[in-house]
């Protein structure tokens, strides 16, 4: 049975909140069997267990990277040079970084040891800006390419003339037992709790501080939409106040098991990505939770809205009267409803499940193991 490394360039585990370090840091707790070896930086040297290979993170010398290729990389390799001397043959996960996968396939290729290598490349965006030689010796390193949307798998496939290497597609998970719809009840006193008024509808928006997430063109639409509805506020999670806007408030970052709460007593949750996200993990946390999901319509989110059933896709987000006509559009279509998301009764409880997706990867590395090399 080949031994499971997994390299990454994020600490794993790791305390943050909401990203893929999350779910793997999850994973690995959940089930402390699916790696056997963790090459990675480490956020806190109280993390690192037996299996950790703590690793300070990329070589920064100017002068060698220049001079030496994938040199940036070689704690990397060293550490998996040492793994590999003791174990002979390996199932390497590299997670989102295709410079470490190509330093990676470049040391086992060199010293003849790749064919004693499977290497699964986790990708956790929706594509990479490579050259046309580049995206060649990127799909050329991997042997299974963990997609996480069907549009992702499509626009590499028409980026290039072929993808030589298995291709799996997986979407990501959230958990369930903390992400959930609740009674009007339950809701009113979540109200209560955190002192919001029980007569306004909330609009909830969740990210980094980022302009691709597009949080400028939702405060410019908020400028319009609060000079005709005075019972409408937005809560903003997980970025820095900007100028003051009647009925914002910005709430700062927020503690991981605090956020069900807030997805929870929300009305709507504004998506406004101006990017090709490659999932949205907060995009089903909010789904999950009930609210009524306004997501810009961007590839992979219709697929991850399949299609508009699960919720409102926006045409043109980078346009503020888009939102406002969306946001109108929706207020009306809610109250119409008896204040209920009338989205929510098509949206599977187990929609983007995280025990699902650990059972779905455990599977996926199962049968990799089984590939005799």
């Amino acid at each position: 049975m080949l031994k499971h490394v997994l390299i990454s360039h994020n600490s794993i585990p790791t305390a943050t909140i909401g990203s893929w370090k999350r779910m793997l840091t999850d994973l690995e707790s959940l089930d402390k069997t699916i790696f056997d070896y963790i090459v990675c930086p480490l956020e806190s040297p109280s993390m690192i267990t037996k299996k950790h290979m703590h690793v300070n993170g990329y070589r920064k010398s100017r002068v060698l990277n220049k001079l030496f290729s994938n040199y940036r990389f070689k704690n990397y390799t060293n550490a998996l040079k040492s793994i590999i001397s003791i174990e002979k043959q390996l199932l390497i996960t590299i997670v989102d970084n295709v410079g470490i996968l190509l330093a990676v396939d470049a040391f086992l290729k060199k010293t003849d040891l790749r064919n004693q290598v499977q290497i699964v490349f986790l990708q956790r965006g929706f594509d990479y800006q490579l050259s046309i030689n580049k995206k060649a010796l990127f799909y050329q390193s991997i042997d299974l390419l963990v997609v996480l949307t069907k549009a992702s798998y499509k626009k590499q496939l028409s980026g290039v003339h072929a993808l030589p290497c298995r291709v799996v597609q997986l979407y990501n998970g959230v958990s369930s037992e903390m992400f959930f719809p609740i009674p009007k009840e339950q809701k009113k006193l979540l109200l209560e709790k955190y002192k919001l008024a029980s007569n306004t509808y909330y609009f909830l928006w969740v990210s980094q501080d980022r302009k691709k997430k597009g949080l400028h063109i939702i405060l410019n639409a908020w400028k319009t939409l609060v000079k005709k509805y005075n019972n409408i506020e937005l809560l903003v999670i997980g970025t820095k106040a900007y100028d003051s806007i009647p009925n914002v408030r910005y709430l700062g970052k927020i503690p991981n098991d605090k956020l069900p709460e807030y997805y929870q007593l929300t009305d709507f949750y504004l998506f406004s990505t101006l990017c090709h996200e490659g999932f949205g993990l907060s995009l089903a946390e909010a789904l999950k939770s009930g609210a009524y999901c306004l997501v810009s319509d961007i590839d992979p989110m219709p697929e991850i809205l399949s299609e508009g059933k699960y919720g409102q896709l926006v045409g043109m987000p980078n346009s503020e009267e888009s939102w406002v006509n969306a946001i109108e559009g929706a207020l009306k279509k809610y109250q119409s409803n008896n204040n209920v998301n009338p989205y929510l009764k098509d949206i599977p409880s187990k929609l983007y499940d995280f025990n699902r997706w650990c059972k779905a990867i455990a599977a996926i590395y199962k049968k990799e193991k089984g590939i005799k090399l």
